[in-house]
């Protein structure tokens, strides 16, 4: 099954058609005799990851010859290649990962409400992290479906609103503690080199 939704598969379509207008036809850097070494592609083993690549690759060049196109497998998700190891950045998110625990336990709401949709969807409180329910409730936003229900009961707004506001005070505490910056500006270091480098 797929990861990506039909609405991220459209913004991919859409924005290969973008990188084609301008790329392709006003600047004309990618020659119509083009080979292996004009494209480059990496993905990671995340389908949702070869997916956006081939959404954006179709628009990008929709007669494409799938004979001339190699995907490069890549085994991290920040695309560092053979330059992931960077001590510092794994401290800074081990520091972010560590603040983040700490602002949810001080939230006993939070934690109600957590402990009340586990109940719900019928999983191990533990297992239930922010993203999880979060993607369910954006379907109801995003794509109109209904919360999720079963036979224990139904994951409703008052849920999300907790939640939202729990991720409004994350936020704001991320921004003044900096740490994810630290993270983020590390792990984009070795995928900035490499365009560089090509």
């Amino acid at each position: 099954m797929g990861e990506l939704t039909q609405t991220g598969v459209v913004q991919h379509l859409q924005n290969g058609q973008l990188l084609r207008d301008i790329y392709l036809k006003k600047h004309k850097l990618l020659p119509s005799d083009w080979s292996t070494d004009h494209l480059y592609l990496e993905t990671t083993g995340k389908s949702r990851t070869l997916q956006s690549g081939l959404a954006l690759l179709y628009g990008f060049l929709p007669d494409f010859d799938w004979k001339k196109i190699h995907f490069r497998h890549q085994p991290s998700a920040l695309f560092c290649s053979g330059n992931c190891y960077c001590p510092m950045r794994n401290q800074y998110l081990e520091k972010e990962q560590r603040r983040q625990y700490l602002l949810r336990l001080k939230n006993s709401q939070l934690e109600r409400t957590y402990e009340d949709m586990a109940r719900i969807v019928d999983v191990p409180t533990k297992q239930l992290r922010a993203a999880n329910p979060i993607d369910s409730m954006l379907c109801r936003f995003c794509h109109n479906v209904s919360f999720p229900c079963t036979r224990n009961g139904c994951i409703d707004m008052e849920h999300f609103k907790v939640i939202k506001t729990h991720q409004i005070e994350d936020e704001r505490e991320r921004r003044e503690k900096k740490l994810y910056l630290g993270y983020a500006l590390l792990g984009a270091h070795p995928i900035l080199n490499q365009t560089v480098n090509r």
